[in-house]
């Protein structure tokens, strides 16, 4: 019993008494087992693997005669979502599966070689103990196309000429070397907002090691912020951007054994657009009897264009609350647009924080001084000089309040430059009481000696420019058809496609200014249907009434530049009444006149326009009564 199918033995016999045992017989003729399929193989082993292949081996009988040894070898791999099937697997032959446990032996003689006394000798007698038999041959085979981080098993069934046998046990389960995670695929949208968007991904294969967390880098023109997440947010929401914009992501996964390759980049993702954010509140640059020019500093649009300014007006009353009404709708240009950017700079990007926007609208930090266009440099003094009639200057009054300042002004210059005003500080200096004092006084006056000082440093400190500052979009607007003299406040909103803002906090109160005389007439009045003593006037009115008054009435004032009777000199014709023709009579027969017209109201005459051209009335002889009549 016990035997080996398919193998020769001879057999000889001794006998045995008390005395011991006899000599043995002669051996008898070779007798060959009888043999089937090849026997069960002893369960194989792992003795060398990676992340993608396992090197197995297992031993095989070598004493068998001609036709009964194995003659190749059927391998079979379960794991990774597969399974051992009865049918199938990789087909080595033996002599292939000899060499490479040639090569095994080999490598593991090299590796007890390497080590000296008595180490040496303990690692030869482990490799012998495990991969020596006697009777059997080492056989071997790489299996490959393994995946990082499974577990699997291989079995393996030996075929003669009868056939394959059975299949022997499976490997233990053994786990192919871990490496870093799958590339991840692109992140897809989760949610946009206006001011935000979510995004997420599905996490890739960890091969074999658990994934501990992701590195998203979000992309924007040429800027790349990089974020770092556990592993359980598969997820990231990028906060505090502009509405209307666009954005894309990579990912990549990182475990113990090392970091991904980054996914393709995602498609752009947009922000949704949304009403324009609140105006801050506009400013009165200046007024007129019925207008008021407003400094508006454009909001963020929120991701659309503006389109337009809604302006309302209200009328302060004593003891009275008046509710807002309409007073303009101004559309927006592209070159207001330009003009500015309401969206602060970005801060220095962190890698392990995201980057943070500041607010949508304009900081409350920005004074309104900045944003109020320059004024006209006559504002210093008490009077403005304008061109008068005949290219003449007239002097027109400010008001009070202007001109009571610069009173006190003028009359605090004779007292400093006489000395009649005291300096706590100068005095102290000379009593010896403040040295400090004297020294930072004398420093200033030295500063105001010196030409230019003062006007460099106000230079460069205007030439300075904050990296952060904001620089916001303006449009200046004149609100039209106000009353005279009248308390007003103003409020603004924005329009986009998406609506209107909300209202901006109202302007500080501002007062329009009194009637003023009527402005100069548009264009040169016109002298037609000339008649010996009599000719017609037209002219056109003021295009805009601006004074604050109604016109009641016009002056027609005629100058008479030849005259047969020596009459030459001005007449002036008035007319009541908004009327824009006029016929002038009562006049002498071949003279040479021209005139111009100017506008009335309440406050008095307007500026005269400009004259007519000459005109020679014809001389007929003595007027007829009817005529004089006329």
């Amino acid at each position: 019993e016990d035997l080996f199918a398919g193998t020769p033995y001879q057999f000889r016999v001794l006998a045995v008494n008390r005395m011991g045992p006899g000599a043995w017989s002669p051996p008898s003729e070779i007798t060959i087992t009888e043999f089937d399929v090849p026997e069960k193989i002893h369960r194989p082993w792992v003795s060398d693997k990676s992340s993608y292949d396992m090197e197995v081996v297992w031993f095989c009988l070598t004493n068998l005669v001609a036709g009964s040894g194995v003659q190749k070898f059927t391998i079979q791999v379960a794991g990774a979502q597969q399974a051992f099937t009865e049918l199938g697997g990789t087909v080595v032959t033996y002599k292939e599966a000899a060499k490479n446990g040639r090569k095994v032996l080999k490598r593991m003689r090299q590796t007890y070689a390497s080590f000296r006394g008595r180490k040496r000798r303990q690692q030869k007698k482990v490799i012998r103990a495990q991969y020596y038999k006697d009777d059997y041959a080492l056989m071997s085979f790489t299996v490959t196309g393994l995946q990082p981080g499974y577990q699997y098993q291989v079995r393996v069934a030996g075929t003669n000429v009868i056939g394959q046998g059975a299949w022997s046990e499976g490997t233990y389960s053994t786990l192919t070397t871990p490496i870093a995670p799958e590339k991840p695929k692109p992140p897809t949208l989760r949610v946009a907002e206006a001011k935000s968007l979510e995004v997420s991904w599905e996490p890739p294969y960890e091969h074999g090691s658990a994934i501990e967390g992701y590195f998203i880098h979000h992309v924007e023109g040429g800027d790349i912020d990089v974020h770092k997440l556990t592993r359980h947010q598969n997820f990231y929401k990028l906060e505090d951007v502009e509405p209307g914009s666009l954005h894309s992501f990579r990912v990549k996964a990182f475990n113990a054994y090392g970091v991904s390759e980054f996914s393709e980049v995602s498609e752009l993702f947009r922000t949704k657009i949304a009403r324009p954010a609140t105006p801050i509140r506009p400013e009165v640059t200046r007024t007129s009897p019925t207008t008021a020019t407003l400094h508006i500093t454009l909001p963020y649009d929120m991701g659309s264009p503006l389109t337009g300014i809604l302006v309302q007006k209200r009328v302060i009353l004593p003891f009275q609350k008046v509710s807002w009404s309409h007073a303009a709708n101004i559309p927006i240009t592209e070159e207001q647009r330009k003009s500015g950017d309401s969206r602060p700079k970005k801060k220095a990007v962190s890698s392990r924080s995201p980057a943070r926007l500041d607010a949508l609208s304009l900081p409350a930090s920005v004074p309104s001084k900045a944003l109020t266009p320059p004024r006209s440099p006559s504002r210093g003094g008490a009077e403005e000089t304008k061109p008068g009639i005949g290219g003449k200057e007239e002097a027109e009054p400010l008001d009070k309040g202007t001109a009571e300042a610069a009173g006190r002004a003028t009359e605090a210059a004779p007292a400093k430059e006489g000395g009649g005003a005291s300096n706590p500080r100068h005095d102290a200096g000379k009593d010896g009481g403040n040295e400090d004092a004297r020294e930072e006084e004398e420093a200033a006056a030295r500063a105001e000696d010196e030409p230019g000082s003062k006007d460099t440093a106000e230079l460069q400190t205007t030439q300075e420019e904050d990296p952060n500052e904001v620089k916001p979009a303006f449009a200046d607007v004149a609100i039209p058809h106000l009353s005279a003299n009248t308390l007003h406040d103003f409020r603004i909103a924005v329009c986009n496609v998406m609506g209107e803002s909300e209202w901006s906090p109202p302007t500080f109160r501002c007062r329009t200014k009194p009637p003023e005389k009527p402005a100069e007439l548009a264009g040169t009045p016109e002298i037609s249907e000339v008649l010996p003593e009599s000719v017609m006037v037209s002219w056109a009115a003021p295009e805009e009434n601006c004074s604050g008054a109604p016109i009641d009435g016009y002056a027609i004032e005629r100058e008479v530049l030849f005259s047969a009777f020596g009459a030459e000199g001005t007449y002036r014709t008035i007319v009541q009444g908004d009327v824009t023709a006029f016929r002038v009579t009562n006049l002498e027969q071949g003279s040479v006149i021209r005139v111009h017209v100017a506008a009335h109201n309440s406050v008095g005459y307007g500026k005269f326009g400009p004259w007519t051209e000459a005109v020679e009335l014809p001389n007929v002889g003595t007027p007829s009564s009817s005529e004089d009549e006329g």
